[in-house]
């Protein structure tokens, strides 16, 4: 008897918190449904055949090109801006 005696307080404080104290009373049955729900609700998915989505990427593949347009095409070697501004206006000049 002895070993029930907290559970019979816990029983009576909820039904007097459920007439005198409403608030109190969902409060305890909403803070007590979501732990329980964490340890349910997954293996319970699972029975049912949920799959998981596929994740999204978090880096994306690097393109098969040079890193900038400012690369000289045939010695693969950075422009300057100089350099890049005299070529444009040599390719203009011949066209």
């Amino acid at each position: 008897m002895v070993f029930a005696a907290p559970f019979r307080n816990t029983a009576r404080y909820l039904r007097y918190a459920a007439h005198e104290e409403p608030v109190i009373f969902w409060s305890l049955i909403l803070g007590f449904t979501g732990p329980v729900m964490v340890l349910t609700v997954p293996p319970m998915r699972r029975q049912l055949g949920y799959v998981p989505p596929e994740r999204p990427p978090t880096s994306y593949p690097l393109p098969n090109r040079l890193d900038s347009p400012s690369q000289d095409m045939t010695t693969n070697r950075r422009l300057s801006v100089l350099e890049w501004v005299a070529d444009v206006l040599n390719k203009l000049s011949r066209n």
